[in-house]
């Protein structure tokens, strides 16, 4: 059984908010690693997600397998057995008592639906997934892989609805906005482009000197941040003046933080964003804000920097904003917070 082991005194000090999801100003306070969980797999991290509650971690691994995590406790709940390929995405599906995982081979059913408390399978989608995402009602999939086109995904009935054709190359990572059909995608073409699910159509592209690690959207959906692994960070957003959320997204700030970015999460406030850059056990966690309209698009600010001895992978907060997970390079699992 894995164990849950208290880590030693402060592991890095970040200027982010303690308080509640909502709040909207910084406060100094100190966060640091609040338990690792060891091991809990054998093989690299690849993902990690939060139930809605925030009480328990999914993770997928290069180990083929998925688990389920009690964080305050770290023992290990549920595993869930079925993928004979790496796995590359984990969700919690509304209500926290289904979750999806996805697998990178196309020879097998590589999406799997899963039933957690009974750890049995529900379902299979026969599609290859580096990435994906799920609508706030659990309805839609979006879905990347390396073979370059999205393919979204009515999980009411498992039909495909469209597939989408514009990276160049792999399509390695997704995102949804809460409207649920605005969606984002990124890939190893060193491109990110936005998408209207109804319409089935490209609404824009942004070019990159590298490979695109990491999409998100502010929980608000009025913001998109992409992660590239030439190290750095880009925020874009509608202009100020749009009334429909298709017009064209322009840029609005950008940080280079000087070394390759593997993941990023946005904190649930909108305001704040967690990511990992280096590679290996060397990997760093770097903080930063989102600027908000009428900033100055240069001021998205490093706030703190740590080296985090397990190499953080992928990452996710809680819904409450308090927590931090990630997935390790190592295997591991560490849980962040605000510390004494």
């Amino acid at each position: 059984m894995p164990a849950c082991t208290r880590c030693r005194p402060v592991i890095f000090i970040a200027v982010l908010m303690a308080g509640a999801a909502g709040a909207g100003e910084p406060a100094a306070t100190p966060w640091r690693a609040l338990k690792t969980i060891a091991p809990a797999h054998e093989e690299l991290v690849t993902s990690v997600a939060v139930s809605p509650d925030g009480s328990k971690a999914l993770s997928g691994s290069w180990d083929k397998s998925v688990k389920l995590w009690d964080l305050e406790s770290g023992k290990l709940l549920k595993q869930l057995q079925g993928h004979q390929s790496l796995v590359h995405a984990v969700a919690f599906l509304p209500g926290g008592e289904r979750a999806l995982s996805g697998g990178a081979s196309s020879a097998e059913p590589s999406v799997r639906g899963w039933d957690l408390e009974k750890a049995e399978e529900l379902f299979k989608l026969n599609v290859a997934c580096a990435a994906f995402a799920v609508d706030r009602e659990g309805k839609s999939l979006i879905l990347g892989h390396y073979g370059k086109e999205l393919h979204h995904f009515d999980l009411a009935d498992r039909k495909e609805l469209r597939n989408f054709d514009g990276h160049a190359d792999g399509a390695t990572c997704v995102a949804l906005a809460p409207n649920g059909w605005l969606a984002a995608s990124g890939g190893l073409d060193a491109n990110a482009r936005m998408w209207d699910l109804r319409e089935g159509k490209q609404l824009a592209a942004f070019p990159f000197e590298d490979e695109v690690a990491c999409v998100r959207f502010t929980p608000d959906g009025k913001a998109l941040l992409a992660a590239v692994r030439d190290g750095y960070v880009r925020v874009f957003r509608p202009p100020a003046e749009a009334k429909d959320e298709r017009e064209a997204w322009q840029p609005a700030g950008k940080l280079n933080l000087e070394a390759g970015i593997r993941a990023l999460a946005v904190h649930p406030s909108g305001g704040w964003w967690a990511a990992s850059v280096g590679h290996g056990v060397q990997a760093a966690l770097v903080l930063g804000s989102v600027p908000q309209p009428g900033d100055d698009p240069v001021a998205l600010a490093k706030i703190e920097e740590l080296r985090d001895p397990h190499g953080p992978t992928c990452l996710a907060f809680t819904p409450d904003g308090r927590r931090l997970v990630s997935g390790n390079y190592d295997g591991t699992l560490t849980v962040y917070g605000p510390g004494e």
